[in-house]
């Protein structure tokens, strides 16, 4: 038999040992139910993800990814190059015959995305003299792009003028299509340009010589050429073509002007010859030499 005192004992016992297995239990019961929350979250937030709408990754050489391209480098511009163009290269009596010659002075200047992969620039010219003029080229291919609302209408002494390349902005980024065998109009000076006109949209000028046909006015009375690079955007290449408007008017506005227009040019003031750096240094590019003595780059 066991006395009250015993069994006091024996129950006191038994109840601390009860409360330690309830507080084991708990506890495995808390942490089950740990590691379900855990579990959970691993499975719901996959799912929640998949449900939510998701940011597509744009096509790769869209002008899209071009911009996503920047925004992960943390670019606000990006300059991507549009490629080389090839243009012919016919003699310089055949470029004059089959060309509109004028020197213009651009107005104004907008590029345009193309088909979300692709930046072109149409440039509104004002022509201010007309040296040559030939009808509308009937063998030769349209742009097939419609002048933009936004550059029309035009003056009957104005021309359109499109080429590849351009800056535009693109989702906060300021992309910038390079085309080193073009580079493009500057407000800074006038041109003489050789154009066609396009047989379905007359007001639109084809520059179907490429970079050859623009020539800019950086002085009173001097031309230049523009400076054609390869796909590195670093070295000139040689172009005969260019040789060729240099032999023939010496860089002068005024010779060329007289030889379509059969006005003699003005007697010039004999002046020392001293040619810009940048010049002299385009002449060497293309493997000739300076000659002080006619002031024109010559080859041996």
């Amino acid at each position: 038999m066991v006395s009250d005192v015993d069994g006091s004992r024996y129950c006191g016992l038994g109840t601390k040992q009860g409360g330690q297995n309830l507080k084991h239990i708990r506890k495995r019961s808390l942490f089950v139910a740990l590691l379900l929350a855990i579990g959970a979250a691993f499975i719901v937030a996959p799912i929640r993800a998949y449900l939510l709408p998701q940011q597509p990754s744009a096509q790769p050489g869209t002008l899209e990814w071009y911009a996503q391209l920047a925004q992960s480098q943390g670019l606000s511009e990006y300059h991507f190059s549009d490629g080389i163009s090839e243009y012919p290269a016919p003699s310089l009596d055949v470029a004059i015959s089959n060309s509109n010659v004028a020197v213009v002075q651009i107005v104004a200047a907008k590029s345009y995305a193309v088909e979300g992969d692709s930046i072109v620039t149409w440039s509104k010219f004002k022509i201010l003299e007309s040296w040559r003029q030939v009808g509308a080229c009937s063998p030769c291919l349209s742009s097939g792009l419609v002048p933009p609302a936004d550059m029309l209408p035009l003056n009957s002494d104005e021309i359109l003028v499109l080429r590849g390349g351009g800056s535009l902005a693109v989702n906060g980024v300021m992309l910038k299509s390079d085309v080193y065998d073009f580079p493009q109009f500057s407000f800074a000076h006038n041109y003489v340009l050789f154009f066609q006109r396009d047989p379905s949209q007359p007001q639109v000028g084809l520059l179907w010589l490429g970079g050859n046909g623009v020539l800019p006015i950086v002085s009173v009375n001097q031309l230049a050429t523009v400076d054609i690079l390869d796909t590195t955007g670093t070295t000139q290449q040689y172009n005969p073509f260019t040789d060729e408007l240099q032999n023939r008017y010496g860089n002068s506005l005024d010779q060329m002007r007289a030889s379509f227009t059969g006005s003699p040019p003005p007697t010039p003031t004999p002046t020392p010859c001293h040619p810009g750096l940048a010049v002299i240094r385009s002449c060497q590019q293309r493997g000739g030499g300076w000659d002080y003595e006619s002031c024109q780059c010559s080859y041996y």
